[in-house]
């Protein structure tokens, strides 16, 4: 077992503005959520480096409807491993130990399984010699089910990265109770620090989630 790298970092998530009008017809514009989250991990290399794994330990606060907020610790933990030249498959579980409470309430845990596979090569690789060889690509097939309700999400990606400096995402994810949502993001490295913009182009109602993220590895 040897040292992979350790992260530090914050995220906002901002699921947008939504419209109200009370019942003496002033109209009253909320946002409907805004989450901040702190998290550091590390993770290490094992089986003589063809595989890794990984934990954050991460404190996020959510604010609802600008009126009840909610604070909780939880932790990631995941390992992934090379199966072939261009292939990795692994697997996490994302937030647990969560639990939420608002006044008196206490939401359902936010804890996931989630499990999936990703194709990467270079430019070159996959469209000839005569493409560029400082741009590669990453596709994403994953499945993703929430330990409290256990209806299963899937997910598929496709991320393309110039000069290991920019990188530009698109996704979709679909879901039984939410139907189709497609994101795109946007990522800068600069050194050991890295900057992501991410936006949902169908939220609920006339909403329009983003978030951003800042992280430094080391």
């Amino acid at each position: 077992v040897s040292w992979g790298s350790v992260s530090a970092g914050g995220m906002y998530y901002d699921a947008g503005a939504i419209s109200l009008e009370i019942p003496d017809g002033t109209p009253l514009e909320l946002n409907a959520r805004r989450d901040y989250a702190a998290f550091a991990g590390a993770s290490a290399l094992v089986w003589g480096g063809r595989a890794s794994a990984g934990a954050h330990l991460k404190g996020t606060r959510i604010r609802l409807l600008d009126r009840f907020a909610a604070t909780a610790v939880a932790v990631d933990l995941g390992a992934q491993a090379r199966v072939g030249r261009h292939l990795k498959c692994g697997a996490f579980v994302r937030d647990a130990g969560a639990r939420f409470a608002l006044l008196d309430d206490a939401l359902a845990p936010p804890t996931r399984v989630q499990a999936g596979a990703a194709f990467g090569a270079s430019a070159g690789e996959v469209f000839g010699d005569e493409a560029p060889g400082d741009t590669r690509f990453l596709a994403t097939a994953d499945v993703a089910v929430p330990v409290a309700t256990r209806v299963p999400a899937w997910l598929a990606g496709l991320e393309v990265t110039w000069m290991r400096a920019l990188s530009f995402r698109s996704g979709v994810r679909v879901e039984t109770d939410a139907g189709i949502r497609w994101t795109a993001g946007l990522g800068v490295r600069f050194s050991r620090l890295g900057v992501d913009y991410g936006v949902q182009a169908a939220g609920r109602g006339d909403t329009l989630p983003q978030s951003f993220s800042l992280t430094a590895t080391f």
